[in-house]
């Protein structure tokens, strides 16, 4: 990678996440090391409200842009790149879509697992209070306690965690509140010990054991709970065989031969071609998984004459389980580029090398891996 010499970096914003370059602005004239280079005119901030405002996007070494509205643009209008952060903590539309490589990608690694934390018990509770029996029940003017008699606590129930990262910490800590116990679904299978955010989370998460087995945490869970990315090895990874196997395991591991493990309950807000609409559909109709709530889905939007929609034990949501704020991904862009102009700014005929770059900045994405 070979940079020329720079004695003026322009970054540009590319978003549609509300007041997001305001933000930018408000924080960056917080920090002395940056206020600096604005104010004598070697950095320069540019936003990009829309398409007619694109005309001098390729003078940008520094991009904070939503993926789906940069990843077309990367390999061929953006020559200066060296450093891109998205808005988002999924890349693969980037990874899976451009060819460049030449430059650091970094994604928002934080913030988001409280948010889809919450997001996975609003449901869990919804189904376990019988919500929508009140609700019922309050619109037909029926004051009827029987109905709420097969109510089963939370505690003591097993939530199998498929992605043991930054988010999925966040929902076993959750978990934890309520008395559950975890499994955790990692490929190294256990907990490793570094100074990484998400392994730093991971080592604290109050998981009972870890495993590398998808088998295994299927069959270990009354609650699934995907929040894998969209990698080679996780794409389709969740089949009909797998969930069949898994709950014929439950019940021939049942202790109590009187009464029959109820299916777990699948939620996914991991990404949508973790597994099919046709595995779901079929896995719902066995009894294999007795409900399923899907933030994420293969196509997005989900097709209108898609069965899920209306099928009464599917729950749909429009991929808002964590959404990106102005203050998060202010908080986290900012950071980095204080962090990049230490490493590298100004830039001279010797370049930092990108992966020296990357070591330097938070939540830089491993390509191989797609995270």
């Amino acid at each position: 990678m070979t940079f020329h010499k720079v004695t003026k970096m322009r970054v540009g914003v590319l978003s549609k996440v509300p007041k997001l370059f305001d933000q930018v602005q408000q924080k960056c004239s917080q920090r002395a090391s940056i206020a600096a280079l604005i104010e004598d005119g070697r950095l320069v901030l540019n936003n990009y409200k829309d398409d007619s405002s694109l005309a001098s996007l390729d003078l940008n070494e520094i991009m904070l842009a939503d993926p789906k509205l940069i990843a077309d643009r990367i390999d061929n209008c953006l020559p200066r790149l060296q450093w891109m952060q998205a808005t988002y903590a999924g890349v693969n539309v980037i990874v899976d879509t451009t060819q460049r490589t030449n430059y650091v990608l970094t994604r928002i690694g934080s913030g988001f697992g409280p948010q889809m934390a919450n997001y996975c018990f609003s449901w869990i509770l919804h189904f376990q209070q019988e919500v929508r029996t009140s609700l019922e029940q309050q619109k037909n003017k029926d004051w009827n306690q029987e109905q709420y008699f097969k109510r089963v606590d939370l505690e003591g129930k097993r939530v199998a965690i498929l992605g043991a990262g930054a988010i999925g910490s966040a929902v076993a800590h959750t978990a934890a509140a309520f008395g559950m116990k975890c499994l955790g679904l990692r490929s190294s299978g256990s907990i490793v010990k570094s100074n990484s955010d998400q392994d730093y989370l991971s080592s604290i998460a109050p998981f009972e054991r870890m495993t590398s087995s998808i088998e295994e945490a299927l069959s270990y869970g009354d609650y699934i709970i995907n929040c894998l990315p969209s990698t080679p090895s996780t794409r389709c990874l969740l089949t009909s065989g797998l969930l069949k196997d898994a709950y014929e395991s439950r019940v021939k591991s049942a202790t109590d031969t009187d009464n029959t493990p109820s299916a777990p309950m699948l939620i996914n807000i991991g990404r949508g071609d973790f597994t099919s609409a046709d595995t779901i559909l079929a896995a719902l109709e066995k009894g294999h998984i007795s409900l399923a709530v899907l933030d994420v889905c293969e196509e997005e939007p989900l097709c209108p004459n898609s069965p899920l929609w209306t099928h009464p034990r599917v729950v749909i949501t429009p991929h808002i389980s964590a959404i990106s704020t102005a203050n998060l991904t202010s908080d986290i862009f900012v950071d980095n580029l204080e962090r990049f102009i230490s490493a590298a700014f100004p830039i001279t005929d010797i370049p930092v090398p990108t992966h020296e770059l990357a070591n330097k900045l938070k939540y830089s994405v491993n390509r191989d891996k797609g995270y």
